[in-house]
């Protein structure tokens, strides 16, 4: 379990909440999206809630195992619907950034 009642954290989080309100498209390397991540998840929700309904944003997922983990249903369950897009690349980092 993470800690998150260093304020500094709080700040970190406001930070990436403004960051994701206003992205076009946002990239998750690696990312599993673990069940005691839940902090996170509330602030990825958080962010991802948009003022402007008809502004979606785009998610792409960069993961070697997404559906050998189940991450598709994860991502899908967590970020889908009006807020945006996902897409899923299932390459490892260095060959999406080869693919670049």
């Amino acid at each position: 379990m993470k800690n998150f009642k260093n304020p500094i954290f709080n700040i970190i989080w406001l930070n990436i909440i403004q960051k994701l309100s206003k992205a076009d498209f946002i990239y998750l390397i690696g990312y599993s999206l673990p069940d005691a991540d839940f902090i996170s998840k509330y602030y990825f929700i958080k962010g991802l809630n948009r003022v402007d309904i008809e502004k979606n944003v785009n998610i792409i997922l960069i993961n070697p195992n997404i559906k050998e983990e189940g991450l598709d249903l994860k991502f899908k369950k967590l970020f889908g619907g009006k807020e945006g897009t996902i897409d899923f690349e299932e390459l490892k980092f260095r060959d999406w950034v080869s693919s670049l």
